[in-house]
């Protein structure tokens, strides 16, 4: 080992029980810290009077000291009232109260909970995991079912569904309504 080496390892490890020390001295989850004073917190946490307060949203990655969220962790965005939404929501009320869901996915209701559930892989849209409103790419939309081509007895509309041959028919099959 060269005396350079040695030099810098001796400096390192001064440098590291100093750092150590100064951390030691701050409150906890802190960050960074200065002579016993509190710069910055750890993700989720805020800081307010030299010390690190928990964020009120627990998705939230930081936080000001009035609760107000300004980042979430990355499988939520910040709506435009700060609240972490999960990102399969398109609008939530609160973290665990989504109002509307993004494309393939659908409102499921749990206890007081609102959340978004996944359709059925050929679903763009559904009403439930079993019934689609929409169908992806080339499939067509059948009362609720997702097919690849439309059967006998029914015509494909513009917009890609498969309709009854016969008029005012609801359901039908290839003879009859």
């Amino acid at each position: 080992m060269t005396l350079i080496t040695f030099l810098a390892l001796i400096f390192l490890s001064l440098y590291t029980k100093e750092e150590t020390r100064e951390l030691a001295d701050c409150s906890q989850h802190c960050a960074s810290c200065y002579d016993g004073t509190c710069n910055s917190c750890d993700p989720h946490y805020t800081l307010e009077s030299n010390s690190c307060i928990e964020c009120q949203d627990p998705y939230c990655t930081i936080c000001s000291p009035f609760d107000n969220c300004s980042e979430c962790d990355s499988s939520y965005f910040l709506s435009d009232t700060d609240v972490c939404c999960p990102n399969s929501c398109s609008n939530c009320t609160a973290t665990d109260i989504c109002t509307s869901c993004i494309n393939g996915y659908y409102i499921t209701l749990n206890n007081t909970h609102t959340f978004c559930t996944a359709c059925a892989p050929e679903c763009n849209t559904c009403d439930s995991y079993e019934y689609c409103t929409s169908c992806k790419d080339i499939l067509h939309y059948y009362y609720g079912q997702c097919i690849l081509q439309c059967n006998e007895g029914t015509t494909e509309n513009n917009e890609g569904a498969c309709i009854c041959d016969i008029n005012n028919c609801i359901s039908c099959t290839s003879t009859s309504c």
